[in-house]
């Protein structure tokens, strides 16, 4: 039993520096150095502040690019209409001048269709070969 308790000793002595060496003690700092490191970080956070910022600014350039791009792409598109209905208006305007000096629809007999149809029907009353051809075409 007593060589149990030397050697229980005997180890105890010896693993205890181990124990000693494996935490390490903190070195000493300085007030100095604490506000060097405090000055650091603040340079660090207005160095972030300032990225914020300018990223910031470049989102607010790109969504008035966009947005831009958008206005200029309606205005194309009303261009776009107004220039492919011209034509078509012209076209339409001169079919109805047309229309009008052909047909003469303001006249108050009524237009030059609807005269010549009674000018025929009136011929037919003496002409029966007239009459047959207007009823034919289901004019009579």
């Amino acid at each position: 039993m007593r060589n149990i308790m030397i050697l229980i000793v005997v180890l105890s002595v010896f693993s205890t520096p181990m124990f000693a060496k494996a935490v390490d003690v903190a070195p000493r700092i300085s007030d100095r150095e604490i506000i060097e490191s405090l000055a650091t970080l603040k340079q660090g956070q207005k160095d972030h502040a300032q990225r914020i910022t300018d990223l910031q600014t470049t989102m607010l350039a790109l969504a008035g690019g966009m947005f831009t791009l958008i206005i200029s792409m309606f205005g194309y598109i009303a261009w776009d209409r107004r220039t492919y209905m011209r034509p078509i208006q012209e076209r339409m305007d001169r079919y109805e001048t047309i229309l009008h000096k052909e047909l003469d629809i303001t006249n108050d007999a009524g237009s030059v269709l609807t005269r010549l149809v009674k000018a025929l029907k009136q011929l037919a009353k003496t002409d029966q070969k007239v009459a047959e051809v207007l009823r034919s075409f289901s004019l009579l």
